[in-house]
């Protein structure tokens, strides 16, 4: 009999691609059977690829592939980590919230370190992407439903407990069909990806996400940008068809309900007098980094802080949530830096995704074929709004920014050329 042998890098593949199939899918539990737990199921497929990948280290060695552009990135939390240290020298430092944030960054940390190093073709990595996708449409088709034949009117987030992710994913989601429109040789496949973008597009509203909307504003130009002459000209021609379709129509017989969500939404924030609670988060977490100097109050500690920070704050959200103990985030990746991992942390960040954009920018200059170049333009957009939904909102706790992170920073064409010349 043959030694039965098991492909340890292929198995963590097939883990990855469940990871990455579950992040939209992360309440389906709950939604389906009333089952909430930690242990969601996308965070057991990352254990358990986090868990096999030690397996490897432990029986062929520590080999890493590709580190070097993110040494700042990992010295970001290295830093978080000793600030911390320090930090719990003060009376008022929260354990329980430091242990609780450092085990999910942790977590999230090696899974973005295993699929950047461990053994995976483009192909795998495309097809880990895929699952992402087919997990995205999964949680669209459910909000589809949700709202134009169950009529849920609410905004809504499906499988995802937060609606401004679900707006990312649909916006990251229309921009890889993009991509494969571009890279498609068959008729029907472009057809297909079509109308996957009509869907989405149609979809979208239902999020009532206005950082979406803005998202979804920067992949339009970017991708306008990336275009060919003759598709410039063809989106200006239909967008200037349906600028005057609408204009010479009554409005009111177009709502279909998912659109007003979102503009509704838009609309009443313009005429509130009351100052949006954004502003207000981050008012007071720039306050308390420079209580700090500007050196960080240490992982988890702006939720332990947060009471006493907005205790003078009168907003009706804000008081809910002291009044609750409870807490809200920075709302904002860069904020967040500078208040808990001080202006180092925040410096590292920028340094790190600007020296991966000039990396995307060189690949795609010197890609070798159509196909490689639109990968690259592709990864441009993935960053970009990973960067600019960071403006409003909180990266960090979220699965799907990790996975985007890592495949869209991959450099895929040293690996192509040595496998040339091999």
């Amino acid at each position: 009999m043959r030694p039965f042998r098991v492909n340890i890098d292929h198995t963590i593949y097939i883990l990855l691609c469940g990871f990455a199939l579950f992040i939209p899918l992360s309440d389906i539990l709950d939604v389906f059977f009333n089952v909430r737990t930690v242990l969601k199921p996308f965070r057991l497929f990352l254990i358990l690829s986090i868990v096999l990948y030690g397996v490897k280290v432990l029986s062929h060695g520590f080999r890493p592939k590709s580190y070097i552009d993110d040494i700042p990135f990992y010295l970001v939390f290295v830093y978080g980590f000793l600030i911390s240290l320090v930090q719990m020298m003060k009376p008022d430092f929260s354990m329980k919230l430091f242990n609780n944030d450092t085990f999910q960054i942790s977590l999230y940390l090696l899974g973005y370190f295993i699929i950047k190093n461990v053994n995976l073709s483009q192909k795998q990595k495309t097809n880990i992407l895929w699952s992402l996708i087919i997990g995205i449409l999964i949680n669209c088709f459910y909000l589809f439903n949700s709202f134009y034949f169950l009529g849920n009117y609410a905004r809504e987030g499906g499988f995802m407990d937060n609606p401004n992710q679900v707006a990312l994913s649909i916006v990251l989601a229309v921009a890889f069909f993009i991509y494969r429109i571009s890279v498609s040789e068959k008729r029907l496949l472009r057809l297909v990806y079509i109308g996957m973008v009509f869907f989405l597009l149609f979809v979208f509203p239902v999020t009532g996400s206005r950082t979406g909307l803005a998202i979804l504003l920067l992949v339009s130009v970017l991708i306008f940008t990336f275009a060919s002459y003759k598709a410039k000209l063809t989106t200006f021609l239909a967008a200037g068809a349906l600028v005057f379709f609408f204009l010479t129509q009554n409005l009111e017989r177009f709502n279909v309900g998912a659109s007003f969500v979102l503009t509704n939404r838009v609309i009443k924030k313009q005429n509130e007098e009351e100052k949006d609670v954004r502003f207000l988060l981050w008012d007071g977490a720039l306050k308390a980094a420079s209580d700090n100097y500007f050196l960080g109050i240490g992982i988890g500690q702006f939720k332990a802080k947060f009471s006493r920070i907005f205790q003078t704050t009168y907003h009706p959200t804000i008081l809910e949530v002291v009044n609750r103990r409870a807490y809200l985030s920075a709302h904002s990746d860069y904020i967040g830096l500078i208040t808990i991992y001080g202006i180092v942390g925040l410096l590292l960040y920028l340094f790190y995704l600007f020296r991966n954009t000039l990396n995307i920018l060189r690949n795609m200059r010197f890609a070798d074929s159509f196909s490689e170049q639109r990968f690259y333009q592709f990864c441009l957009m993935v960053l970009a709004c990973l960067a600019a939904f960071g403006l409003t909102a909180e990266n960090f706790i979220s699965p799907i920014y990790w996975l985007l992170l890592a495949l869209c920073t991959t450099n895929f064409i040293p690996l192509l050329k040595s496998k040339m010349q091999d």
